[in-house]
């Protein structure tokens, strides 16, 4: 039987929990207790709130008793590339739909799930296929309703201040300006960034692209980890992230997603 202690300090970001999760998933069994924080510091300059939400999220995540959340104590940080560069453990596509989605009842139909921020992949790279990319939309929009999820402004907090308005962003009201507004389903929210997430409402976001025909993403971030890991997913990506690469560089790897850097 297993009797090590795993203890470590991890990240509070959506995306790296998702990933945490199913990275640890697998090898939960070589372990008697898997121990982790939040370092305060991360949650300086953030949403009173967020703290809260993060805490929710952990114990929808990590819900067995195999995982504790305890008070931080200099544990080793470890996001998903570093627990796999440290520790060993391979990175895990995730399969979340029972822990993420609060219902798999579809109420509206064949749609198409799209999110509105954009994150890690360059604006001037959107912009040189914005034209061929709602040429498409609008084709697909004769058979299946575009769902919008997200936020409709990013507020940028001092960690979006760093990456700047080129490398995280908003397509809301390129959606609203180029698709027919007869076939959009707007279920965005006002703005994040500064403002907390909501755990209901990230939990209806999933449910609803757990029953989308396809989720449509760019770069990645907290919304393209809760896709993959609750839906079918096309992805374009342009980034050098280790934990995307290692998983999501070959298109065919997995049969519910594509995800691909050629924008073509």
């Amino acid at each position: 039987m297993a009797s090590s202690i795993l203890s470590i300090s991890i990240p509070i970001g959506i995306g790296d929990l998702i990933h945490l999760k199913s990275q640890l998933s697998t090898v939960e069994h070589n372990y008697s207790k898997i121990e982790m924080s939040f370092n305060p510091e991360l949650f300086v300059n953030r949403d009173a709130d967020y703290k809260n939400f993060v805490t929710s999220l952990f114990n929808r995540l990590f819900s067995s008793d195999k995982y504790e959340l305890v008070e931080y104590n200099n544990q080793p940080y470890r996001n998903p590339s570093l627990l796999f560069s440290q520790e060993g453990i391979l990175p895990a596509k995730p399969y979340l739909k029972e822990l993420l989605c609060s219902s798999t009842e579809n109420i509206h139909g064949n749609y198409i799930c799209l999110t509105t921020k954009v994150r890690q992949l360059p604006l001037s790279h959107y912009l040189k296929i914005k034209d061929r990319y709602f040429e498409t939309l609008n084709g697909f929009s004769k058979k299946y309703k575009i769902m919008i999820l997200g936020e409709r402004e990013v507020e940028y907090n001092e960690e979006y201040q760093y990456y700047t308005g080129e490398h995280i962003y908003s397509l809301y009201n390129d959606y609203l300006q180029n698709l027919p507004n007869d076939r959009v389903i707007d279920l965005t929210i006002p703005k994040l960034g500064i403002t907390c997430p909501n755990i209901e409402q990230l939990i209806h976001d999933c449910s609803l692209m757990s029953n989308a025909n396809y989720n449509i993403t760019f770069g990645i971030g907290g919304n393209f980890c809760a896709a993959i890991a609750v839906g079918r997913v096309v992805g374009w990506r342009l980034d050098d992230d280790h934990v995307a690469d290692t998983l999501y560089i070959h298109q065919n790897s997995f049969p519910d997603i594509y995800i691909t850097k050629n924008s073509d």
